[in-house]
């Protein structure tokens, strides 16, 4: 992820708005709810505190199922275009605080 794409947590704090599915690559359709769910964050420090720690036991194994099978559709989308954009879409943020809780839970002892 870009710099650029960590600047983007910085649009709001909580609940994610409602995502439209056409507005994400195919492949990331089944880790829709989860984003939603996940909502999103002004930054990495308050997805480590209060997002993830909020998260069922279900929910942080499908985190993980995410970082393990980040498909490739959703990993080039999340390091495209929309990086850059100013503003990046609901959709956009949601998955890269998505993605960001993966790494952190990852790397959680």
């Amino acid at each position: 992820m870009t710099a650029t794409a960590s600047r983007t947590l910085e649009r709001c704090a909580g609940q994610a708005p409602a995502l439209r599915r056409d507005a994400i690559p195919e492949a990331g359709w089944p880790f829709l709810g989860l984003a939603q769910r996940l909502g999103v964050y002004e930054d990495q420090d308050e997805i480590a505190r209060e997002a993830v720690d909020r998260l069922t036991d279900s929910d942080k194994h499908a985190v993980l199922f995410f970082r393990s099978h980040l498909p490739v559709e959703v990993d080039q989308w999340l390091r495209g275009d929309e990086a850059m954009a100013s503003p990046p879409s609901s959709e956009y943020v949601a998955f890269a605080c998505l993605y960001l809780a993966a790494d952190y839970l990852a790397g959680r002892p």
